[in-house]
C-alpha cells in the first residue's frame, strides 16, 4: 500500500504554540519522528534534544542514551550528543560504558579532522578499559611503532569518582591504584580540563554559533561557569541561538551572584525584535524573580502580570502575583507612624489589575471545572 505523508507544511515548525502544549518527553519523541516521516532531519534533531535533555536532568538515563545515540545516527559530525553520552557513562560509574562513549567521541573528532584530540580521547578510553581490543587496535593503527601492549600491574587507570567531581585540589591525581604510577601519568583537573578545551574548543569556528552554545551548556553543567559565559556570548551572536544564549548568560551571572548583570543581560534579550511572544516569557519571569528579591514590588509585579497574560499558568506567576498584591498598600490606606507619600496612581492600579485578572481567572476555572 502506499504510504501518504503529510506535507511539512502541515507540521508545526519549532516554537509553535503546539510546543507549548507538550505534556512530557514522550509527545517531543513522537513529533520528532513525524519530522522524520518528512525528511525534516534539524527539526526532528531539535525535539530529540528536548526529549534527551529532560530525560538526563530528571536522572533516566537509560532513556538518555537512547536518544542521544538517535541523535548520534542522524547526525555523524555533532559532538555533543557524544559528549552527553560520556557524561552519562561517568554518572552510571560504568567504566566500560564510559571507554566506548570516548572511543565514539574520539572517532567523531577523528571525522571532523581533529586527529591529535581523536588519538587523546583514545588514550583516556584505554585507560577505562586497557584490555579492549578494538581499543588498542586503534591505537596501534594510528601510532604503530609507540604503541606496546599493555602492562596491567603498572596500568594508570582513570577514576570515574574523580571525573565527576566539580572541585578538586591542586595536584589532585586522578588514579585508583594504590601502588605508585609513572608521574606521566596523573592528571589534575586543570589539565584534563585543558585537554578538553583542546579536543573540542579549538576546533569550532566562531561561526558555529550552535556548537558554542553547545559547549556553553556543558561547561555549565560541569560547574564551568567563567568558561559557559565566553561561549553563550559567542553563541548570542547567532540568528536562531540569540535567545536561549541570552537566557542561559543571564542564569549564569544569577548562578555568580551578579544580578546587575543578569538584569541587563535579560533587558537585552527583550529589545531582540522578530520573535514570537511566548518565546519572550521567560525573560518576564527572570527579571520579576530578580526584582523580587531587591524588594523592586512594583517593577516584579509589572514583570509577572506580562507573564499572566501570556500564559497564567506558567510556572506559579499565579502564587507570586498573590503574594506581591497584599504588599502594595491599598488605597486611602495610611501609615499613622512615619508620614510617607502616598503610593502612585500606577501603583493604585496595579494592584485593582492583579486581583480582578485573579479573580476573573478563578471564575473561569470554576465554570470550567463545573462544566
Amino acid at each position: 500500500e502506499e504510504v501518504i505523508k503529510a506535507p511539512p507544511s502541515e507540521i508545526p515548525e519549532p516554537g509553535a504554540e503546539v510546543a507549548e502544549a507538550i505534556g512530557d518527553w514522550n509527545e517531543w519523541v513522537s513529533l520528532a519522528e513525524l519530522y522524520l516521516s518528512v525528511g525534516s532531519t534539524d527539526e526532528a534533531v531539535e525535539y530529540l534534544y528536548k526529549a534527551a535533555d529532560l530525560n538526563f536532568d530528571e536522572g533516566n538515563f537509560e532513556k538518555a542514551e537512547e536518544l542521544y545515540r538517535k541523535i548520534c545516527e542522524l547526525r555523524p559530525f555533532e559532538l555533543r550528543p557524544r559528549q552527553k553520552l560520556v557524561q552519562i557513562a561517568l554518572k552510571k560509574n560504568n567504566r566500560k560504558m564510559a571507554a566506548e562513549a570516548y572511543f565514539e567521541l574520539a572517532e567523531c573528532l577523528e571525522r571532523r579532522g581533529a586527529n591529535e584530540e581523536a588519538r587523546k580521547n583514545l588514550e583516556k578510553a584505554r585507560k577505562l578499559d586497557p584490555k579492549n581490543e578494538k581499543i588498542l587496535k586503534k591505537l596501534a593503527g594510528e601510532k604503530p611503532v609507540e604503541v606496546a601492549p599493555p602492562k596491567e600491574e603498572k596500568e594508570t587507570v582513570i577514576s570515574i569518582e574523580e571525573l565527576l567531581k566539580e572541585e578538586a585540589k591542586p595536584k589532585a591525581k586522578f588514579v585508583v591504584h594504590e601502588e605508585a604510577a609513572p608521574e606521566g601519568d596523573f592528571l589534575t583537573l586543570e589539565e584534563l580540563l585543558e585537554e578538553f578545551k583542546e579536543g573540542v574548543f579549538k576546533h569550532i569556528g566562531e561561526g558555529d554559533y550552535a556548537a558554542h552554545y553547545d559547549l556553553g551548556v556543558t561547561y555549565k553543567e560541569m560547574g564551568l561557569i567563567d568558561e559557559a559565559i565566553k561561549e553563550f556570548e559567542i553563541a548570542s551572536k547567532g540568528k536562531n541561538e540569540e535567545l536561549k544564549a541570552l537566557e542561559m548568560l543571564g542564569l549564569c551571572y544569577e548562578e555568580k551572584g551578579e544580578l546587575d548583570k543578569a538584569e541587563e543581560t535579560y533587558l537585552r534579550a527583550l529589545a531582540i525584535e522578530g520573535h514570537k511572544p511566548e518565546e519572550y516569557i521567560g525573560f518576564h519571569y527572570r527579571l520579576g524573580n530578580i526584582y523580587e528579591s531587591q524588594k523592586r514590588i512594583e517593577e516584579a509585579v509589572k514583570e509577572y502580570m506580562k507573564v499572566a497574560k501570556l500564559d497564567p499558568n506558567f510556572l506559579d506567576v499565579r502564587d507570586k502575583l498573590k503574594k506581591l498584591s497584599s504588599m502594595i498598600p491599598k488605597p486611602g490606606k495610611k501609615k499613622e507612624e512615619k508620614p510617607e507619600p502616598a503610593p502612585g496612581e500606577v501603583l493604585k492600579q496595579l494592584r485593582e489589575d492583579i486581583l480582578k485578572g485573579l479573580e476573573e481567572e478563578e471564575e473561569k476555572q470554576d465554570k470550567i471545572s463545573y462544566m
